[in-house]
Order: C-alpha cells, then sequence, then structure tokens
C-alpha cells in the first residue's frame, strides 16, 4: 500500500518514507497528512485532469486524506474544504525541489 489511513497508521502521523513511493519518486502524497493546495475549494469541479478550483473563494482545498480518514478518502481525488487560516495536526504542505 501506498497511503497511511486509519487502518494502518495507528492513529497517529507516520515517518516519511515508511510506504513506497509513487511513480515519481515521491513519498506519502496519499495518506498521513492531507496537502494543503493552492486552489480555492469549490464543487463541483470542471472535471478532466487535476481541475482548478475557482478564481476566489472563503475555504481552500485539501487533498490527499490523513492518518485518521477512511481508505477511500486517502485519495488526491478526494478534497475537503478548510478555512486558508485552520490549524490541525492532519493539516501539512509538500515542499519539493525541481533540480535541472
Amino acid at each position: 500500500t501506498l497511503a497511511w489511513w486509519s487502518g494502518n497508521s495507528g492513529g497517529k502521523k507516520q515517518p516519511v518514507g515508511g510506504k513506497l513511493p509513487n511513480a515519481w519518486g515521491l513519498y506519502d502524497t496519499i495518506g498521513n497528512l492531507m496537502e494543503w493546495c493552492l486552489d480555492w475549494y469549490g464543487t463541483p469541479l470542471a472535471g478532466g485532469t487535476d481541475p482548478a478550483g475557482p478564481a476566489s473563494g472563503t475555504a481552500r482545498s485539501f487533498r490527499g486524506g490523513c492518518y485518521s480518514t477512511t481508505a477511500a478518502q486517502a485519495s488526491v481525488a478526494y478534497r475537503w474544504n478548510v478555512a486558508p487560516t485552520s490549524i490541525a495536526s492532519i493539516l501539512g504542505f509538500r515542499v519539493i525541489l525541481n533540480l535541472p
């Protein structure tokens, strides 16, 4: 499995790299912590590959599930709406360095 979720995490965050990487070599892109997205939350989204949210709004999108969500919610397609000022142990962001 690639994801940490409520059924295999013991109800807590896990160290990065405990599961297999995805096709691009990135670890923990699903599960463990929900990922803060640049997109504002909107429903329904236009569809297609990684659809963008609305241009403005009151809540940001978070996706990917976390250590306390169900296996079905541990998906990059599953999105939550969270106020931009929210602080919680299940929310995080990803820093990626793109080298030439």
